[in-house]
């Protein structure tokens, strides 16, 4: 695909720092929980019992029924995190036509690169089948740490997708370029296959697989930088490529996250992160605050 135009000599040291401003709040924003801390939900008897038989497939239900019904039991930190996911939603949408064309604009043989290795991570049929050789790697080596991680990042990648493409039916959000041009049009509940921009899927996909790993792996100070970082590019590459809204990738990144920190707390949990943002009230607005536990 051509693209739109060339970039100025300005624009080419703007875009690669936006980028980094992006990718680096990729990496914060979704901090590792506390056991149960974010997502009051009841757990398993055994939280530590995970082991792939006819009790794990079950539990996909229990699991998914105790995440729909969590907001009955959600506390003032849930209902203002819920709000802020929404609120910038809202907003970018908004903006859909500025931002899809400031991004097609800036489009480069880079963000090409970047996109075409990084955008696989967000793929069902590329992520489930290395979830699937990591859960065969944990059982013959032994290595509980790598199976448990596979599981959990299975549940989380099937249920946030199931959640994900239930809003994809009800909205029917058209998608930007193809036959429609720029035009953000939504058509409403329906089962037609057409127009299932909203939300991203290849978000919810990568940010499912990166918070368990984040969490499961959160001792080593590396893998959750990491594992959001590649989640926030492989995010970011569905708008490079000109195949969702950004607000589409915002809220998918949410679901993948918030499902994948729901089902693990309700296995145990991780080791809760050093680092978090939280909401901080200013004169003149509401501003994030960057926050390190010593």
């Amino acid at each position: 695909m051509p693209h739109a135009k060339a970039i100025t000599e300005r624009e080419s040291v703007r875009i690669p720092l936006a980028v980094l401003i992006i990718i680096t709040a990729g990496c914060l924003i979704a901090p590792p929980a506390r056991p149960g801390e974010l997502c009051p939900l009841n757990r398993s008897e055994n939280p530590h019992d995970l082991s792939l038989g006819l009790d794990y497939f079950k539990g996909y239900l229990s699991d998914a029924g105790a995440i729909v019904a969590s907001p009955l039991s959600w506390r003032g930190e849930e209902w203002l995190k819920f709000s802020a996911v929404v609120a910038v939603t809202f907003v970018i949408s908004s903006e859909e036509d500025d931002v899809q064309s400031w991004v097609q604009k800036s489009r480069n043989d880079d963000t090409d690169m970047v996109a075409q290795y990084t955008g696989p991570a967000g793929s069902g049929k590329y992520v489930l089948p290395a979830l699937v050789g990591l859960y065969g790697y944990g059982r013959i080596a032994g290595r509980d740490r790598a199976e448990r991680t596979a599981l959990l990042g299975m549940e989380s990648v099937i249920l946030s997708g199931f959640f994900t493409n239930a809003v994809k039916y009800l909205t029917h959000k058209h998608r930007p370029g193809h036959a429609y041009g720029n035009d953000v049009s939504w058509n409403g509940p329906g089962l037609s296959h057409a127009d299932l921009s909203f939300p991203s899927g290849h978000s919810t996909c990568s940010f499912a697989v990166a918070t368990v790993v984040a969490l499961e792996y959160g001792d080593n100070s590396l893998v959750p930088p990491l594992a959001y970082c590649a989640a926030t590019l492989a995010a970011l590459s569905r708008v490079n490529d000109n195949a969702h809204w950004m607000s589409d990738i915002i809220l998918g990144s949410a679901i993948g996250h918030f499902t994948a920190r729901a089902i693990v707390s309700r296995h145990g949990g991780g080791p809760a992160s050093r680092v978090s943002l939280v909401p901080a009230a200013r004169s003149g607005g509401m501003s994030l605050a960057l926050c390190l536990e010593f």
